[in-house]
């Protein structure tokens, strides 16, 4: 299977849901939309978020599989910035 490797953005709370996605190329990486999950004291969804900066590569599939990967000081090849480019 092929994989991607996307960057984890800022954590954005609207109307009780959490919602995080790629910078670079928009993938959405967690909506708490429909997800059963405890919520704060102001209704927020309390659910586990990458940090933002990560790199997480992407595996699509049943199930979609999600590794967060070391440090890195070059991006692989397979990063989704070439998504963009064309």
């Amino acid at each position: 299977m092929n994989s991607i490797v996307h960057m984890a953005g800022p954590v954005i709370h609207l109307n009780g849901r959490a919602i995080q996605r790629c910078p670079i190329c928009g993938y959405k990486l967690v909506d708490t939309k429909g997800m059963m999950t405890v919520l704060d004291g102001e209704g927020n969804a309390e659910v586990k978020m990458w940090i933002p900066g990560q790199a997480i590569e992407v595996t699509e599939g049943f199930p979609t599989e999600f590794r967060i990967l070391p440090e890195i000081t070059v991006w692989p090849e397979n990063n989704c910035f070439v998504l963009c480019e064309d």
